[in-house]
């Protein structure tokens, strides 16, 4: 029940930043919000929901 309400808000946090958002910054995003979770935990229910990053075009010059 916890993680489907949780898998709702990653969802809804990851198309609002269009796919760009990976677990670390949803994470800091939910507590933000007031929800304390685990980095892991994010990772873990977006591999379920199959939210898979896209990547940009920039490229860091080293």
């Amino acid at each position: 029940m916890e993680n489907r309400i949780l898998s709702e808000e990653i969802k809804k946090i990851f198309l609002e930043h269009k796919g760009r958002y990976g677990s670390l910054r949803i994470a800091k995003t939910l507590e933000l919000k007031g929800i304390k979770v685990n980095r892991k935990r994010v990772a873990r229910l977006m591999r379920l929901i199959a939210l898979i990053l896209c990547g940009t075009r920039y490229r860091y010059k080293f």
